[in-house]
């Protein structure tokens, strides 16, 4: 994991960290993660993004479950949301959704490059 704080991470590579990886490299850390607003379990919304490993045909949306801060920003906002790691609370399974306690939420311009 990179020095400093915070440390940028695709959707993608906080997920495989924070389920696949029980957290190990993000505990005590600061994160930015960027993408576009969806809607997440009750009390929180998702942070989602597109993920390519040949071609467009083949994309995967992966999400990262957001707490705080209220409001939540409008279905497909993109934002940067900077925060700490939560554990799963619970074994990992391929239905696991990482999670993050938002610190900020800033609200940006779609990306030219919208995919990971």
């Amino acid at each position: 994991m990179p020095a400093g704080d915070p440390v940028t991470l695709t959707i993608y590579d906080y997920m495989i960290r924070a389920v696949w990886g029980h957290g190990q490299g993000l505990t005590g850390r600061t994160i930015a993660l960027t993408g576009f607003a969806t809607p997440g379990p009750p009390g929180s919304w998702s942070l989602t993004r597109l993920h390519i490993s040949c071609c467009a045909a083949d994309a995967w949306a992966y999400s990262v479950t957001i707490h705080g801060p209220s409001p939540a920003p409008a279905d497909g906002t993109w934002v940067t949301v900077t925060g700490r790691y939560v554990p799963l609370g619970g074994p990992a399974t391929l239905d696991s959704v990482p999670v993050m306690a938002a610190v900020d939420v800033q609200t940006i311009s779609a990306p030219t490059q919208p995919y990971e």
